[in-house]
């Protein structure tokens, strides 16, 4: 089971990285169906997102196995990101 990161623990997360001198990671965030698919360029890394109706926030649905807690934090800004230009959230 995925941990859900709340949006203060994926801050403070984000914060350790780029204190700790970690360069920023490039994604591509492509919109397929009601999903948001965020991968690494090189490919070692997909998260997969959904936004129910009803609901006012993101929920991963699946991802690639890592224990880099920065890289998912990442990635799920940048889906937020991306859900925010497409108006799925505010």
């Amino acid at each position: 089971m995925a941990k859900v990161l709340t949006q203060v623990e994926a801050l403070r997360i984000a914060s350790k990285a780029k204190t700790a001198g970690m360069k920023s990671t490039h994604f591509i965030v492509e919109v397929r169906g009601a999903d948001l698919v965020v991968s690494l360029l090189n490919g070692k890394f997909k998260a997969t997102y959904y936004k129910p109706l009803g609901r006012r926030n993101l929920i991963l649905r699946e991802r690639t196995k890592t224990d880099d807690e920065a890289l998912v934090v990442e990635a799920f800004q940048a889906a937020v990101a991306k859900a925010r230009e497409l108006g799925w959230i505010v």
